[in-house]
């Protein structure tokens, strides 16, 4: 059975753990709280020789994705505004099919 492991990361400890265990795609969390996009340029600078890629999350919103977006070292970006909680509770799959494709959009303008 496989599967794709992208680890959570925000320091560059982690980073290294990470990339000593094979990966080098990485979950970079919490991304706002951490300081957002010059946090992660700043972050990711010595990896960028590496292949060090990451899907920014926590913090990140349809608003501010393309700031992240328009960063070499992001692959992708991921938010809870695409499915909340709620709206997959109360399976409103219409909602979420928006959400989803406004995010698609929002990206594919980045």
């Amino acid at each position: 059975m496989g599967g794709l492991f992208i680890p959570g990361v925000m320091t560059p400890s982690e980073i290294e753990r990470a990339m000593g265990l094979g990966c080098q795609l990485m979950k970079f969390f919490p991304a706002g709280a951490a300081g957002g996009v010059p946090f992660l340029r700043a972050l990711a600078g010595p990896y960028a020789n590496r292949g060090v890629r990451f899907c920014p999350t926590g913090g990140v919103s349809p608003d501010n994705m393309g700031e992240y977006l328009a960063l070499p070292m992001v692959f992708a970006v991921g938010g809870s505004w695409i499915a909340t909680a709620k709206q997959i509770a109360d399976r409103d799959w219409g909602a979420i099919t928006a959400q989803a494709k406004d995010a698609l959009a929002r990206a594919e303008a980045s």
